[in-house]
């Protein structure tokens, strides 16, 4: 696992920006929690920017962002995350990955609701374009003007590490003998010291002996 958060303790060290009034900002809330005339409630403490606790008139934009994690030597990542997305005019909840020079745009929920107060939808993105990466994250941007709410749980960052490889370089002193082999066969002559380089060929480590 890359990345885990599912909201128990704290949010930290994940980190929020607010654009909106105080009232809609990510804020942590035990299961049920009465917003709107409905008691959201995802099993657990979950995160919740609550936009129509801003009343009439307020807008803005409200973000969750992860830490920093790496994808290096990973062949395959993926994001998994639950939340309930109350619809509610032009409000937009956007899921997005910065990509080491820029973020980018995973997945955009605008136009209807996603999952229920009391069953949180359960949404799997694929992150294999953004693996390499020694710098990746992932925020949840929330851009409202006096809507309903954004409910997040139980995010996870998931993948498949690629097969540790390695190489092997043999040499003899006195000179003669070579071999790639990890377990060669030698019959020498005369007194012969064998000297053998190891390579990982996933980061180009090497170590040698003798």
């Amino acid at each position: 696992t890359l990345l885990t958060q599912n909201f128990q303790s704290a949010i930290a060290p994940w980190t929020l920006a607010n654009t909106n009034v105080a009232a809609v900002a990510w804020t942590l809330r035990a299961s049920p929690y009465s917003a709107s005339s409905e008691n959201i409630n995802s099993g657990s403490q979950f995160v919740l920017s609550h936009s129509d606790a801003g009343g009439s008139g307020s807008s803005g934009t409200t973000t969750i962002t992860s830490p920093a994690f790496s994808t290096v030597g990973y062949t395959t990542a993926n994001l998994n995350f639950r939340h309930y997305f109350r619809y509610y005019g032009s409000d937009a909840a956007n899921v997005e990955v910065y990509n080491g020079a820029g973020w980018v745009t995973l997945s955009t929920y605008s136009g209807s609701s996603q999952g229920a107060y009391n069953s949180f939808a359960n949404v799997n993105i694929s992150l294999n374009a953004y693996v390499g990466i020694a710098n990746v994250q992932v925020r949840f941007r929330y851009v409202s003007s006096w809507g309903y709410s954004w409910s997040i749980d139980d995010i996870s960052v998931t993948g498949t590490t690629a097969p540790v490889a390695f190489s092997w370089a043999w040499t003899s002193t006195p000179g003669g003998f070579t071999s790639a082999l990890q377990n060669p066969t030698a019959n020498p002559a005369v007194a012969t010291t064998y000297n053998l380089t190891v390579t990982q060929t996933t980061s180009g480590c090497t170590g040698s002996n003798s």
